[in-house]
């Protein structure tokens, strides 16, 4: 047993931990995940124990379809049996599954799916797995790894629930207010304060910009109070840094986004500081742009 306190919060693996008790109040429902999500996990190559009363239901906005609260779950994959082909799935992904029953799963045969069992004491255990079948009719759960062998499906397993994607981290974080240090690890990143004190930064394995937007300039200096500003509530006026040309690197950078393949992540705070201390950004998500006018999804 381990206690802790804010020092286990996120960014820590402890694949051995099963149980989490969530012992003071939060109102971030990221933190909430993140926390839950040490002991939240569906094991991809072996069956693990685990909880499947204590997934918690989120909002991920247009990219992700239509979801049920009903049905639609997150909970996070633990080892690397399914990392591999075209679509491969890490350890400590983001998986959005889907709930099935005997009477609408449908074909299951190629498709991922979270397979449930119990343990001689009585636990649940689940799987995360490639369910193939042979022509003798039998159900086969694989891994795309040789390191693990096939299982054969027996009577005392349940199909659970089926992958429908593997989620970016920063889409679980819409809505939510993150400290600038806070943000870099949304994406995997370590904080820097000579890269994240800007209000630009390009995320390295994304390639993707981070823009961090102060609206009110009180305090700071002429040359640093740009434009910005809401034009209605799902379009955002944006303005660089006087000094960044559109020839430069950045400035190309900030003009061909749709061009390059890339959105921008919008981070928007309404003053630098609150209660003393520096104020928290909220997280408006990957936007399209339009010259400097960015089209907000959610």
């Amino acid at each position: 047993m381990v206690f802790s306190v804010d020092l286990f919060n996120e960014g820590v693996d402890l694949p051995g931990i099963d149980t989490v008790l969530m012992l003071r109040p939060t109102g971030s429902k990221i933190l909430l995940l993140q926390q839950l999500g040490r002991g939240l996990r569906i094991a991809c190559g072996h069956f693990k124990t685990g909880r499947a009363d204590a997934e918690e239901h989120r909002s991920l906005g247009p990219g992700y379809g239509r979801l049920d609260p009903a049905r639609h779950f997150i909970a996070r994959a633990s080892g690397n049996s399914l990392n591999g082909g075209k679509h491969p799935i890490r350890d400590g992904d983001y998986l959005l599954l889907e709930l099935v029953s005997p009477t609408n799963a449908g074909s299951i045969t190629g498709s991922i799916m979270a397979i449930e069992r119990q343990d001689e004491a009585g636990d649940d255990q689940y799987l995360l797995c490639v369910v193939t079948k042979t022509r003798d009719g039998r159900h086969i759960l694989k891994a795309n790894s040789p390191q693990y062998e096939d299982l054969d499906a027996t009577d005392e397993m349940r199909t659970l629930a089926r992958l429908k994607a593997v989620i970016d981290p920063l889409g679980i974080a819409i809505g939510e207010a993150f400290l600038r240090e806070d943000i870099p690890a949304l994406s995997g990143e370590t904080y820097n304060p000579g890269n994240w004190n800007s209000g630009h930064v390009v995320l390295n394995d994304h390639k993707a910009p981070v823009l961090l937007v102060t609206l009110t300039k009180q305090g700071t200096a002429e040359a640093h109070r740009y434009v910005d500003h809401w034009i209605d509530e799902h379009t955002f006026h944006w303005q660089s840094q006087n000094a960044t040309t559109p020839e430069s690197k950045r400035g190309r950078e900030s003009i061909e986004h749709e061009k390059l393949g890339v959105s921008p992540h919008l981070f928007i705070r309404e003053t630098k500081l609150g209660g003393g201390t520096a104020a928290p950004f909220v997280y408006y998500g990957p936007v399209r742009p339009s010259s400097t006018l960015f089209c907000v999804s959610h």
